[in-house]
């Protein structure tokens, strides 16, 4: 598991250090506070090993698309002398990325799921290193029974979904079947939402059944994107079984009040069978421009939201 990581001059970081991580970490922050350059950061310091020889870093900036600024602001202040520097207890030695690295990286071959340590889910849903083909991971977990899990988080967007399967006739859906109607229809036709809930489940599995990867890492930006507050909870609940059950590390990052007491809930309410979790607040310095982290024990984030009418989670 990451315990901690160190950043010199990447994005928004200068010199910046996190440590004591756990198994399931949520993120909150103003905008532009640095939560998606952290989790950028875990993401390419997880993938040690495959870093320098994949597309890894630059799929995740979509830098192949991008322009010779894209690539230089990467680096903090766009100072490309000094290099990208991670430091991390998932290596011996520090990674050092130069901008002739990132060049090069953009000639690559992209990745797949079977390659990478991670998956990095953006806030607009797209997974990354590739995407998944719903249909054809969904049958393939089906294949794995895993049909169970993947039905209670689609009934954490709708409780009366009691079924699911593709057709071979319609092979671009997947099929869902409520109590209340005898027809199957496609999942499309419950919105973002149910799309979004099951491309988390079946990422999972990808991870899960990667064989060549002994840590394992779930990265989710803008995780409340398209989760009405009244499903949250029941969401969580699921995320926190299938890391325990996957052994699999979860770093979010939300804007949401609602998401996070949510999370605080689903801790209280899992107990002693939660795995170890934390909630975090960056903080950009209005004075240095500096960004710092602070960790909330459960007790002191339930006394924060309770207390304080600004209280945000940003």
């Amino acid at each position: 598991m990451l315990n901690f990581l160190e950043i010199e001059n990447f994005r928004c970081f200068e010199n910046f250090k996190i440590e004591g991580l756990a198994q399931v970490n949520l993120f909150g922050g103003l905008n532009n506070s640095g939560k998606t350059a952290l989790l950028e950061a875990f993401a390419l310091a997880t993938n040690y090993g495959d870093f320098f020889y994949k597309s890894a870093f630059v799929n995740i900036r979509n830098l192949k698309e991008s322009s010779q600024d894209s690539q230089e602001n990467l680096f903090y202040k766009f100072d490309t002398k000094r290099n990208i520097k991670f430091t991390s207890n998932f290596f011996p030695d520090s990674l050092n990325i130069y901008i002739a690295h990132i060049q090069s990286y953009i000639n690559t071959n992209s990745y797949s799921h079977t390659t990478s340590k991670f998956i990095y889910i953006t806030a607009k849903g797209q997974s990354v290193p590739t995407a998944l083909k719903l249909p054809i991971a969904f049958d393939e977990a089906e294949r794995k029974e895993r049909k169970a899990e993947m039905l209670a988080f689609l009934q954490c967007i709708d409780p009366k979904i009691i079924d699911a399967r593709t057709f071979a006739t319609k092979a671009q859906s997947i099929y869902l079947r409520r109590s209340v109607e005898e027809r199957w229809f496609p999942m499309e036709n419950l919105g973002d939402a149910a799309q979004k809930a099951l491309n988390y489940v079946l990422n999972i599995y990808a991870l899960a059944d990667n064989n060549q990867a002994a840590e394992k890492v779930l990265i989710i930006d803008e995780i409340e994107n398209g989760l009405h507050y009244t499903v949250q909870e029941s969401f969580w609940e699921q995320l926190f079984n299938l890391a325990k059950q996957f052994n699999i590390q979860i770093f979010a990052a939300t804007h949401s009040l609602e998401m996070i007491k949510a999370y605080l809930n689903t801790i209280k309410k899992l107990g002693e069978n939660a795995v170890s979790n934390k909630y975090w607040e960056l903080f950009r310095s209005a004075k240095t421009d500096e960004i710092t982290v602070t960790d909330y024990k459960n007790r002191e984030l339930e006394y924060s939201i309770l207390s304080s009418d600004n209280f945000r989670g940003e």
